[in-house]
């Protein structure tokens, strides 16, 4: 009673070895233009898209011999979507495989959604797309070599923005590293200069013998003692 409600499908889909395997929703809207991922989940919710006169979900795997029953017509919003040249489609199917390479899966669905709503259909496992007004192509697979590349293009623009992040930008570090070395260099100046200070009140006041080790007390207290002593040696 429920599939004489139906009425007669609109499209019947013998599945052959090409697309066995495949999940329900994938499958038609690869085969059937008009029809996005999403739009096909929904009408297999709804009933108007079944396998062997039965509901199925989305993601049921569909085998060789099934039949796919389409009771509805792909929604108005996406059966006539934007047209792409032959150029744009090819630059969103090569910019999908690399994405899939690099494991950015989220940006992989969002080009074949753009692709799907403008009526391209993707064959992955032929390789190919094809659209409704007759234009159609291979997907090209890169090489071995060109996958290696992309990917260490990918982990060097990774390892960029890390250091960007993670590590102290350079100009900085290196006023950091100057503003040190002129503070050194004014330490070692004014340690001469006390040395040559000190020494020469020493040799000014042959009568008072302060012994003064340089090396090993503070030059800065000893400046002090010696100018003392000197004070104390004029008569008052």
């Amino acid at each position: 009673e429920d599939e004489a409600q139906q009425g007669a499908a609109l499209h019947v889909l013998l599945i052959t070895a090409e697309h066995s395997g495949w999940k329900l929703a994938k499958f038609v809207s690869t085969v059937l233009p008009g029809f996005s991922r999403n739009a096909a989940a929904a009408s297999t919710k709804e009933g108007t898209i079944r396998v062997n006169g039965a509901i199925a979900g989305a993601n049921k795997v569909i085998e060789v011999g099934d039949r796919v029953e389409v009771h509805v017509e792909p929604p108005a919003e996406t059966k006539d979507g934007p047209t792409l040249s032959a150029a744009e489609i090819i630059s969103l199917v090569g910019e999908r495989a690399r994405a899939k390479i690099l494991g950015n899966f989220a940006k992989a669905d969002e080009v074949y959604a753009e692709l799907t709503k403008s009526r391209v259909r993707l064959d992955d496992r032929a390789k190919t797309w094809s659209a409704p007004d007759g234009l159609k192509g291979t997907q090209t697979e890169l090489s071995a070599s060109d996958i290696a590349a992309l990917r260490a293009g990918n982990k060097g623009l990774a390892k960029k923005e890390v250091d960007k992040t993670d590590k102290p930008d350079a100009a900085a570090a290196e006023a950091e590293r100057r503003r040190q070395k002129n503070f050194k260099k004014k330490q070692a100046k004014a340690r001469k200069e006390l040395t040559a200070g000190i020494e020469e009140l020493t040799a000014t006041d042959a009568t008072t013998e302060v012994p003064i080790d340089t090396s090993s007390v503070n030059l800065a207290a000893a400046a002090q003692v010696v100018v003392g002593e000197k004070r104390k040696s004029i008569p008052e």
